[in-house]
């Protein structure tokens, strides 16, 4: 049985800058291994899912738009491999 717990605002128009910071967070986390709620994943995927129409209208007006994207998740990764190479270094000490 499917139980929705993420309930998206009827009037959902934000631009991508106003969206991609809590993502980004999300992102992150899942990224490090935190835990994340069923409603948080839900709410990633809705914002996936209007992402379509509006990665679109990001690549056909804006040409920086998914450059924007991709170098946030290149930093996000990067930060993360940092992290871990400073781990493991303290346990290979």
């Amino acid at each position: 049985m499917l139980v929705l717990l993420y309930k998206p605002p009827k009037d959902d128009k934000k631009s991508i800058e106003q969206r991609w910071p809590g993502v980004a967070t999300l992102v992150k986390r899942i990224l490090t291994i935190e835990n994340v709620s069923p409603a948080e994943w839900q709410q990633m995927f809705w914002f996936v899912y209007q992402m379509s129409d509006v990665f679109q209208i990001v690549m056909w007006h804006e040409p920086h738009g998914s450059f924007q994207i991709k170098e946030s998740l290149k930093e996000m990764i990067a930060e993360y491999i940092e992290q871990v190479k400073q781990v493991t270094i303290l346990h290979v000490i």
